[in-house]
């Protein structure tokens, strides 16, 4: 029965690495429009690259599709750097672009509720990593008189290997990975001792029994944890 027990444990840790990765998606919605510039700017995330050529890609959608006659809901995509965020964040809204160090210009937002096209880029990183900041503005004269609207958007982001990984989160998954295994060897160790014991004297303690459903619970806490690094949703 115990080698019964520790070869269940291995095969769920077995399906939790063997979990399909994708890329980091960022997704949320903004809204954006009106004449108060402060409503003409939106965060969206940050991403942080390593050494190499990573890539971003931008697609949005209205919440609320436009009416047929309307006027296309078209905003400015912008991309920032760290070393300039600070002087960035102290701006207007509507003078941020202009330490932009990428910008695409008049992005169109999908009309009827669909998803726009994919709109992206590079980041090169050839001295040390970066974090890279995104951002949408509404400032042009196509979108300052539009009344607000609920933007919907995904920001997909690779790093130059492909991992979706930013520099902060990179070693987690191995991180965790660690913690998993030891968790796993120390719970069929435990299943295995409590076992025994009661082959000897009939019975397990309650108190006991309360510890071994505490560490089942870290254990499938675990799990989930490296699921969560692991289960990123994919863009195609």
């Amino acid at each position: 029965m115990a080698a019964r027990s520790q070869s269940v444990l291995l095969c769920l840790l077995g399906l939790a690495f063997a979990y399909p990765a994708a890329a980091s998606l960022e997704s949320g919605t903004v809204r954006m429009g009106g004449p108060e510039e402060e409503h003409r700017w939106g965060y969206l995330g940050k991403f942080g690259y390593g050494l190499g050529v990573g890539t971003y890609d931008l697609r949005m959608r209205l919440r609320q599709p436009l009416p047929k006659d309307a006027r296309s809901v078209r905003v400015d995509f912008d991309v920032f750097l760290d070393e300039d965020w600070d002087r960035v964040e102290t701006q207007s809204p509507c003078r941020r672009s202009m330490d932009a160090r990428q910008t695409h210009r008049m992005v169109e937002v999908g009309r009827h509720g669909d998803w726009s096209p994919w709109v992206g880029g590079e980041l090169a990183q050839s001295v040390r990593p970066h974090f890279w900041y995104f951002a949408l503005s509404g400032c042009g004269l196509s979108s300052a008189s539009i009344d607000p609207k609920d933007i919907e958007f995904e920001l997909v982001m690779r790093q130059a290997d492909q991992s979706h990984f930013s520099m902060e989160l990179i070693w987690m998954p191995t991180a965790t990975g660690i913690a998993l295994l030891s968790l796993t060897a120390f719970l069929a160790r435990f299943v295995t001792s409590c076992r025994r014991f009661r082959q000897s004297a009939g019975t397990v303690h309650p108190v006991i029994r309360t510890l071994a459903l505490a560490i089942v619970l870290q254990w499938t806490a675990q799990v989930l944890h490296l699921m969560h690094f692991r289960d990123r949703k994919s863009v195609v």
